[in-house]
């Protein structure tokens, strides 16, 4: 088995968004002081196997730091994480092509880190065991560094087999200091915005953006020839508050608004219910972080939108 560890140099930058919800668990506290609906970055892997993978073995685990030791390093270009069992060391290197650097997207065609030409590289070793024929692909949702080059963030997941392009698949997650960012949707048929169609989209496949102006927040998504809004508002003389379910309506007291639009269709006097179960804000009042549940219906039709938005929270 040959050895994982050639470093290169680069730097990178971290996302605002991110820099802002991270920001709040600085200055000395620990996670475990963070306030409740604070989000709390995470740190972990986790994978499933089929029978035969030869490091899997059909089994499945999750490790999650401190309660397992989790280490993280690398550059812009490559990143390795270390997990340390009980019974055995855990090591995952994501390499991005030659010339290139690690950035949210889809990197297919794996092959053994360092990789013989410009596919991307992915190792997968448990102790003294690994594979020497690689075939594989790793998604990245989440990845930064800071401007001296180290890794700070990381939300990727991979399938690896050993030997074969047909052969069993592991597939893992690994997360280094990552918040959530995502956004999923389901529709009945007959509803107006979501026509009976479902999506998910994710750091990969999509930008996300949040916004407030005064009691007005909204939530944007672009991504797999999409475009999607949430737009949501606390009752008048009220502001959102995490922990508490609103429901939504047009012309009563004490209703909410609640907006779900997108690709051209919005629906006039939009009814429903939202559950604020995460909201972080700025010195300045501005929202960084929202994790909402919702459940729209147009204008009385029986036919409901679903969704829920994870915005680093």
């Amino acid at each position: 088995m040959k050895k994982v560890g050639r470093r290169s140099r680069s730097a990178g930058r971290i996302a605002a968004a991110l820099a802002a919800v991270a920001g709040m668990l600085a200055g000395g506290a620990s996670l475990a002081q963070a306030e409740p609906n604070r989000p709390v970055p995470v740190t972990s892997f986790s994978y499933t196997s089929e029978a035969g993978h030869d490091l899997g073995k059909g089994a499945g685990e999750k490790f999650r730091d401190p309660v397992v030791p989790i280490m993280v390093g690398g550059t812009a270009e490559w990143v390795q994480m270390t997990v340390e069992v009980p019974d055995r060391t855990w090591r995952i290197r994501l390499q991005a092509p030659v010339g290139e650097t690690l950035r949210p997207g889809v990197f297919r065609n794996a092959e053994e880190s360092p990789p013989l030409g410009r596919a991307p590289g992915l190792d997968l070793s448990a102790s003294t065991s690994g594979c020497s024929e690689v075939y594989g692909q790793f998604t990245v949702n989440q990845f930064a560094t800071d401007e001296s080059g180290t890794v700070t963030l990381l939300d990727a997941s991979f399938t690896h087999r050993c030997g074969a392009a047909e052969g069993p698949a592991l597939k893992g997650v690994v997360k280094y200091r990552a918040f959530p960012l995502s956004f999923a949707y389901s529709s009945d048929e007959g509803d107006w915005v979501g026509k009976g169609t479902s999506g998910t989209y994710t750091g990969a496949n999509s930008v996300f953006s949040v916004s407030s102006w005064g009691v007005q927040t909204v939530f944007q998504v672009r991504g797999n020839r999409s475009s999607w809004s949430v737009m949501l508002m606390a009752p008048q003389g009220e502001t959102l508050q995490a922990g508490r379910t609103y429901h939504a309506g047009s012309g009563g007291e004490g209703l909410a608004t609640l907006s779900f639009s997108g690709n051209g269709r919005a629906c006039a006097g939009a009814e429903g219910e939202f559950t604020v179960h995460r909201l972080v804000k700025d010195d300045n009042g501005r929202v960084t972080g929202l994790w909402v549940t919702f459940t729209q219906r147009c204008q009385g039709s029986a036919a409901a939108s679903s969704g829920t938005v994870r915005y680093y929270a």
